[in-house]
């Protein structure tokens, strides 16, 4: 997990002479970041148009260095049709986000979770640390 902290120190000078210091607390990654799978729903289960679907997924070992789990919903064509976050876990380590689905007959859809770290970032835009397995759910 995140488990190395560590603080940068810098000076900057300018023409006059001037000294300004400046601190910034970081941490590093040790290790590989915990894997997220989807725990419901189950590959290939059926839903009614429009019914309310609770998205679930969990964190293998568990790690409070995950900011978020994010549930990406893909139709048949791969376009992501909604983003569903998810930033706190229940007291068993369970991510959650309700999704309604939509309300169009004999589709099929694609779940993935993404997870996202706390200190992970790449220009300022936070950067996945893991993928689950894609499920598929069918909507008839």
């Amino acid at each position: 997990g995140f488990d190395q902290k560590y603080t940068i120190y810098a000076q900057s000078f300018d023409k006059q002479r001037n000294i300004l210091d400046s601190t910034k607390p970081v941490e590093v990654y040790s290790g590989a970041p915990p894997a997220v799978s989807i725990v419901s729903p189950k590959d290939n289960d059926y839903f009614s148009p429009e019914q309310k679907i609770i998205l679930q997924s969990k964190l293998s070992p568990t790690n409070d260095g995950i900011a978020k789990v994010e549930f990406q919903i893909k139709d048949a064509s791969n376009d992501i049709i909604k983003k569903c976050p998810s930033y706190h876990s229940d007291r068993l380590g369970i991510y959650s986000c309700l999704w309604r689905a939509p309300n169009k007959l004999n589709q099929t859809y694609f779940i993935q979770a993404v997870s996202y770290a706390k200190q992970s970032s790449y220009y300022g835009q936070k950067t996945p640390a893991s993928y689950s397995e894609i499920v598929m759910v069918n909507v008839k």
